[in-house]
């Protein structure tokens, strides 16, 4: 008899960045275009995961695309509106931006050039795999 396995990869598709900084999410998300010309713009409905059986639980949620990288930008407010955390394992980082299908060296300027702003505390990369809280994290 045959065994076949099946080999799962566990990299994401997508890299996160958490941003540690006291400004309101518009002004954030104005600083961040700015930075990195990526236009990001709000949602019209919130970003939306359910932590409870009964909690449901609505983030401050900005998309944007950046043409000359092609890849597909979401900043996302890690506290809610009921404070409750995205990532509740990284309770420092006030935001979350989120890049898509992104390549290593573009994730590499985005760090740095957040760092750069003197508005931002610190932006500081965030690896997916392994959190708890990875369910939370969900785009289509």
């Amino acid at each position: 008899m045959t065994v076949h396995y099946l080999d799962f990869d566990d990299e994401p598709e997508f890299h996160m960045i958490g941003i540690a900084c006291h400004l309101k999410n518009y002004r954030l998300c104005w600083l961040v275009n700015k930075a990195l010309n990526i236009n990001l713009e709000r949602s019209q409905d919130p970003y939306v995961f359910w932590p409870g059986k009964s909690i449901k639980s609505e983030h401050a949620l900005f998309t944007g695309f950046n043409e000359f990288w092609k890849s597909q930008h979401y900043l996302i407010q890690n506290k809610g509106f009921q404070q409750t955390l995205v990532v509740p394992e990284h309770r420092a980082a006030d935001y979350l931006l989120i890049t898509k299908n992104p390549k290593e060296e573009y994730s590499t300027f985005i760090l740095q050039e957040l760092n750069k702003q003197n508005l931002i505390l610190t932006a500081f990369k965030i690896n997916p795999v392994g959190l708890k809280s990875s369910a939370n994290l969900t785009f289509e």
